[in-house]
């Protein structure tokens, strides 16, 4: 049974580890600038204010760098792998994500303005005095459309920070973008 995990671990090391050790140290610098690396993190799903973070979630994601520090977007990484199709949607995901933020906004800025608007009615009751009704017409039909826009609101952000792949498939893909890269280094 040892034998059986032990083998195919030792020969994986063994062929990552050649492989990098066969890389000059200029080699390696462009090898370090250009890797794919995966990090997983913990996205909250609002950032809107403390009001609102009663309804926050958590989602665990990842986040892919090029090279040392550079941070790059999901659809980027897909693209930097070869995998057009998820890059579209990724990046199809994060501009509806972003609409619907932009929406949010407006709709809950917005019905919470109208809602306010009020309509003055006066009626003489005679002998000089008159009567000022004020209503708020507005007032059901703003609070619907300022939640609706909140709705759309957390919505957006909660699609924003949701992984675009789970987070063993990004480590899968950057793995195979990096043994590539070692080969193309080394046939310069």
């Amino acid at each position: 049974m040892l034998k059986k995990i032990l083998i195919p671990l030792v020969g994986i090391s063994l062929s990552l580890g050649q492989s990098l050790d066969d890389l000059s140290e200029e080699q390696k610098k462009e090898y370090y600038r250009k890797k794919l690396s995966v990090e997983q993190v913990t996205k909250t799903s609002t950032n809107v204010g403390w009001y609102y973070s009663i309804f926050a979630k958590s989602v665990t994601s990842w986040r892919a760098f090029q090279g040392v520090s550079t941070i790059i977007e999901p659809d980027v990484f897909f693209d930097l792998c070869g995998y057009e199709r998820e890059a579209i949607q990724s990046r199809e995901m994060r501009e509806k994500a972003d609409n619907n933020i932009t929406l949010g906004w407006i709709l809950g800025i917005g019905g919470s303005i109208i809602m306010w608007i009020p309509s003055e009615k006066d009626e003489d009751l005679g002998y000089g005095v008159t009567y000022t009704e004020v209503t708020y017409p507005l007032l059901l039909p703003g609070a619907v459309v300022s939640i609706l826009g909140y709705y759309l609101l957390y919505k957006g952000y909660l699609n924003k920070v949701k992984p675009a792949a789970p987070y063993e498939t990004a480590v899968d893909m950057a793995d195979t973008y990096n043994k590539k890269l070692i080969k193309k280094i080394l046939s310069q």
